[in-house]
């Protein structure tokens, strides 16, 4: 299965990619996408996601067309949000009938969803679905929000919605790396439940237990 990754990372901050197998390293691509979403050389970067589909399954991207002001703004709220006191945090937490919001450190075991026991993950976490922008959809849960930062609200929907453009003009490239109508996927998405979700790993001054990590090993919900 092919997986695309977007990493909205500071500048202070650098990526690099290298997948080992017993074999050999498979370096990971980064794919410039501002040709496509510009009209420049769209058949190029069809043709690079296409081969980094077939000889890789993964890939990165850059030009991708986020405003890097909102980027920043998101990673300076969820800074914001994760340094309350954990009462605040806890005023959206993750229930039975809401399954977003917060969740703290070591609520989580991510290594469950592949029907094994496990540690307690290392982290905590804040998610939530916003929907189609402007579309009602049956079932979706109405999102819930934390009164504080002030600022959480705007910043994290901006981003959202960004991630939400940058997800369909994937999904169009994605189409036409598998030569469908380069729109095939625009009504599979229109009633979308996407959940964004930020992650803080907070400093530890006590070890680990044996085997406990921050993120566990999981396999994908749904």
């Amino acid at each position: 299965r092919s997986r695309s990754a977007v990493f909205p990372t500071p500048p202070s901050l650098s990526l690099s990619f290298t997948m080992s197998t017993q074999m050999s390293e498979i370096p990971v691509p980064v794919i410039d996408i501002g040709p496509f979403l510009h009209g420049d050389d769209r058949e190029r970067v069809v043709a690079a996601v296409r081969e980094a589909g077939e000889k890789c399954g993964f890939l990165s991207i850059v030009n991708h067309g986020v405003n890097r002001a909102v980027i920043d703004a998101c990673w300076q709220a969820c800074r914001d949000f994760f340094d309350l006191p954990v009462a605040d945090k806890l005023e959206v937490a993750m229930s039975g009938d809401y399954p977003y919001g917060y969740t703290g450190l070591g609520d989580e075991v991510l290594s469950r969803s592949m029907d094994k026991g496990g540690i307690a993950d290392l982290k905590e976490t804040f998610q939530i679905c916003l929907g189609p922008e402007g579309v009602s959809v049956p079932g979706m849960c109405a999102p819930r929000w934390p009164s504080k930062p002030a600022h959480f609200k705007e910043a994290f929907t901006a981003y959202y919605r960004e991630m939400e453009r940058l997800a369909a003009n994937l999904l169009r490239i994605f189409a036409l790396a598998l030569r469908l109508p380069e729109n095939y996927f625009e009504d599979k998405i229109d009633k979308h439940w996407s959940a964004l979700r930020c992650l803080n790993y907070p400093h530890q001054d006590a070890a680990p237990l044996p085997g406990q990590l921050r993120a566990s090993a999981h396999t994908d919900y749904g």
